[in-house]
């Protein structure tokens, strides 16, 4: 095999399949690439048994064939190198030489046939959706993914349909974010399918923001598709809890207030606030909102104009949770929504986004 493409075409296309490799593999070869050299394109599969990332490369094919190659090593070495083609070939001894100007690189590759390719099409609801629009959905809910959380479940985010509607949700039990859209396609697509968190991560970065992305979502398994880049994954199994029942069905004050304004001022107030239990506290009155340190030997405040009628109160919140979602949203303006300072606090803002956050006691 030989092929010989552009330093920046190979380094990019690299970066969207790196991240599925694992650090410690647990057969040697699925932490190489796999690398197929056909006709005008070079394909490069990297998985780590649970996932699989497939891309499509424009490359000059000299020799067909397939090879596999180190991916930490070769992903760093042609990140390096200048911005001119590279060359790379492979030896009947799976040794694979790496050449661009006057660099020259050779690392020992494992037999193409050992590595696990999966093949064959999977059956499931088939949808497709703006890649970009899917994109920027996951990017502003994927956040509140529990971390490690004993309910498997809640360490992956929920893709569910229902009567024409699509929603993705997140929950570690102590935030719920989600955001909605219709869908077409009608009842044939009603189902519920829990993506792992690592999916989520990769698929954020492979999506373009043009172009189409094709979701088949089966029974144990999902694939996505923009054409150029495939992700495979494994889904995880059980019932995800109905996060429905954490919405509030009225609530009785809202406060509108300036994006950005609030996302500086919270980020500003945070900076004195003790690392291993931050608390905020929002004092809210006619026309303004003080955001204020809670709990803390330092004290910082800071005034943000606000749309609001009622009587005065005050809420506490976690500003590291306010901060992800705020940071994320494209809105001027958000609507937070409440009953007291106890109770289940609703934030809007883009269309289709719901952020719902638990006060903490004050």
């Amino acid at each position: 095999m030989k092929f010989v493409i552009e330093q920046s075409v190979f380094s990019q296309g690299l970066g969207r399949v790196q991240g599925v490799v694992s650090s410690r593999p647990a057969i040697p070869v699925v932490g190489h690439f796999l690398v197929v050299a056909q006709g005008q394109h070079v394909v490069i599969t990297a998985t780590d048994m649970e996932q699989s990332i497939t891309i499509r490369l424009p490359a000059r094919v000299e020799v067909e064939g397939q090879g596999t190659i180190p991916a930490k090593k070769l992903t760093q070495i042609v990140r390096s190198l200048p911005n001119n083609d590279i060359t790379v070939s492979f030896d009947d001894a799976q040794k694979c030489s790496i050449a661009c100007g006057k660099s020259r690189s050779r690392l020992q590759g494992l037999a193409a046939e050992s590595f696990p390719l999966e093949r064959g099409e999977l059956a499931g609801r088939d949808l497709t959706f703006r890649s970009g629009q899917f994109r920027r959905m996951l990017d502003k809910i994927s956040y509140a993914c529990a971390a490690s959380d004993e309910r498997a479940v809640l360490n992956g985010l929920l893709l569910s349909i229902l009567d024409g509607t699509f929603t993705a949700a997140a929950t570690d039990g102590r935030r719920l974010a989600l955001m909605e859209t219709a869908v077409d396609g009608g009842a044939g697509l009603d189902g519920e399918t829990i993506l792992p968190s690592k999916a989520v991560s990769e698929l954020c970065k492979m999506l373009p923001e043009d172009g189409e992305v094709r979701m088949i979502l089966g029974a144990a398994r999902a694939i996505f598709s923009t054409g150029e880049c495939t992700l495979r994954t494994k889904l995880l199994e059980g019932a995800y809890p109905n996060f429905r029942l954490v919405v509030p069905s009225g609530f009785t004050r809202q406060i509108m207030i300036p994006r950005q304004e609030l996302e500086q001022a919270i980020s500003r107030v945070a900076i004195i606030l003790e690392s291993n239990n931050p608390s905020i506290k929002f004092q809210i009155e006619s026309g303004l909102v003080n955001v204020v340190s809670a709990d803390n030997a330092d004290d910082c405040c800071e005034t943000v104009s606000a749309s609001y009628e009622g009587d005065p109160t005050t809420i506490a919140f976690n500003p590291n949770y306010l901060l992800e979602a705020l940071k994320r949203l494209e809105c001027n303006a958000i609507t937070l929504r409440f009953n007291d300072k106890v109770s289940p606090t609703g934030i809007f803002g883009d269309e289709g986004f719901l952020y719902v956050i638990m006060p903490m006691r004050s």
